[in-house]
């Protein structure tokens, strides 16, 4: 089945925060693993969740789940928010803001997987393995990745 409203894609997964731990969980089905994505050029993409924890800059993502973020810590404009991600088994991972014990986390500048920046865009911290000799070219990269949550903010801007 094809998607074309954005808002099809906030059933894909469920995503809940536990307060005694201090993180949310982003849980999804196998019978909701994959989507199809009907972008403005009428180019068809897969969305698979687990394309929201892996670090591939050419798949497409979901990540409508950082809405439930950005209410939960009350994001606004001007403001960024860096998380961190942890995944352990299949069709789920832990979403938390920062590192160390459960609602003493200090966020980390550095350190972290994906942010919401001050504009309320999705961006993700990608990595190249290929060399970490060379001075001049940087192990890390950010960028925003391409998912449908950003194509909702061009359209839908906060």
């Amino acid at each position: 089945m094809v998607f074309t409203n954005y808002f099809d894609f906030k059933t894909q997964h469920t995503c809940e925060y536990d307060d005694k731990y201090d993180y949310f969980l982003v849980e999804w089905t196998d019978k909701n693993e994959e989507l199809i994505y009907k972008e403005c050029s009428d180019t068809e993409r897969i969305v698979n969740m687990d394309n929201d924890y892996q670090h591939d800059y050419t798949c497409k993502s979901n990540m409508f789940w950082i809405d439930k973020i950005k209410k939960q810590y009350n994001w606004k404009l001007g403001e960024c928010i860096y998380l961190n991600m942890k995944q352990n088994c299949d069709n789920c991972f832990y979403v938390m803001r920062g590192w160390g014990e459960p609602h003493e986390r200090k966020e980390d500048k550095k350190c972290f997987d994906v942010a919401i920046d001050e504009d309320g865009f999705v961006i993700k911290k990608y990595f190249q393995y290929y060399s970490k000799d060379t001075k001049n070219i940087s192990w890390d990269f950010l960028a925003r990745p391409n998912c449908v949550y950003n194509d909702y903010l061009i359209d839908y801007p906060p």
